[in-house]
């Protein structure tokens, strides 16, 4: 087996980038570092995952060309058709933040003397 793979563009035929596979031993590290990152991540509050989408879509704009160059070589996808690809990333990902404040707002379903209900979150995250 080769230890190596690479990625040749549709649009030279030539190898426009080769890595290694990763063994076992990285796999399983790189799976250990997710769990350890959600943990931290579901215990993130909701304003600071704002910040984070809104910080992801600045950097998103900043390397709109650059990305969008090389989706195309990458893919042989039309330069004007890669641009879009990124700002249509852009433009879910900033509606998604923008929108995540009321859409995961608890909802007040009844309240007493004795009791309140709501709706929240599986993950309740949300800061009153």
């Amino acid at each position: 087996m080769d230890t190596h793979f690479q990625t040749i563009s549709p649009i030279t035929q030539q190898p426009i980038v080769k890595r290694a596979w990763a063994d076992k031993a990285e796999l399983e590290a790189v799976l250990a570092k997710s769990e350890s990152n959600q943990q931290v991540w579901s215990h993130t509050e909701l304003s600071d995952r704002i910040k984070i989408v809104q910080a992801f879509c600045q950097w998103f704009r900043r390397h709109e060309t650059r990305l969008a160059e090389e989706i195309t070589a990458q893919m042989g996808r039309p330069i004007r058709h890669s641009r879009g690809e990124i700002q249509g990333l852009i433009t879910r990902a900033s509606t998604m933040a923008n929108l995540a404040r009321d859409a995961l707002a608890p909802i007040h379903v009844e309240s007493s003397t004795e009791y309140e209900r709501f709706i929240t979150p599986l993950n309740d995250y949300y800061e009153q």
